[in-house]
């Protein structure tokens, strides 16, 4: 009886080292790479500069287009760097009938972000869509960082003056160089597969120049953008591979 006992002991203590493994060999690699997200998507602009004033037709509303990367260091925490550019055109219409001011632009963009989520962002690798471990599949966030755009941009005026006679008089200017940037950020993700998500994010940029729109009129220029996204999450498994 006794050997019996020492048999089923020492198999009990080989199946838990087995288990467990060496302590030489370590822990299993966490693997960070189901932590990284990238998103794609279009969007609408509109652009607030100084001659968005009472009275103006300044830069209708026109396409955006942005590529992301997110790191999801914990499930309410995240960095996110982001790369667009956009074109931009404005009119502003005087008093007297023909007389405008009109700019064009264009930039380019990149932007490092941190993240909140006030609804945590899950890693469905780890953890089990059932009753016992719920999961949630959307995502809330907000979001502020720092960032820089390389731009161009060029105005012409031509103001027609009511005297005894007609005076025209044209105006023009233009400006280029890299502009700095604080975009504040709000968004929400919707997972409707563990490594797919569809979503929305509005930005606002608030620019330390006030030359993005060629004029300088002690005024810093500022933008807002609205995205529709979607976004692929790394390492993550389809509900069909979870069956």
């Amino acid at each position: 009886m006794r050997s019996v006992l020492l048999i089923l002991l020492f198999a009990a203590l080989g199946t838990s080292v087995c288990a467990q493994g060496y302590y030489w060999q370590g822990a299993k690699k966490k693997q960070r790479y189901r932590n990284v997200s990238l998103d794609v998507g279009p969007g609408l602009r509109m652009y607030f500069g100084d001659v968005q004033q009472s009275g103006s037709r300044f830069n209708k509303i026109n396409l955006a287009y942005q590529l992301g990367a997110r790191y999801q260091m914990r499930p309410k925490w995240a960095i996110a760097l982001k790369l667009g550019g956009r074109g931009y055109r404005g009119e502003r219409q005087y008093g007297l009938s023909g007389s405008y001011a009109r700019l064009t632009g264009k930039l380019w963009e990149g932007a490092l972000t941190c993240q909140f989520s006030w609804i945590a962002w899950e890693d469905f690798s780890i953890r089990q869509f059932t009753e016992r471990d719920p999961l949630a599949k959307s995502n809330a966030y907000i979001g502020l960082g720092l960032g820089g755009s390389q731009f161009s941009a060029s105005y012409v005026t031509n103001y027609l003056a009511a005297s005894d006679s007609l005076v025209t008089e044209f105006e023009g200017g233009s400006a280029s160089g890299i502009a700095l940037f604080v975009p504040v950020t709000i968004g929400y993700r919707y997972r409707f597969d563990p490594s797919w998500n569809f979503g929305f994010e509005l930005t606002y940029y608030s620019y330390f120049s006030d030359k993005i729109d060629a004029f300088e009129r002690q005024r810093r220029d500022s933008m807002g953008v609205f995205y529709v996204k979607l976004g692929y999450t790394l390492g993550q498994k389809s509900w069909i591979q979870r069956k």
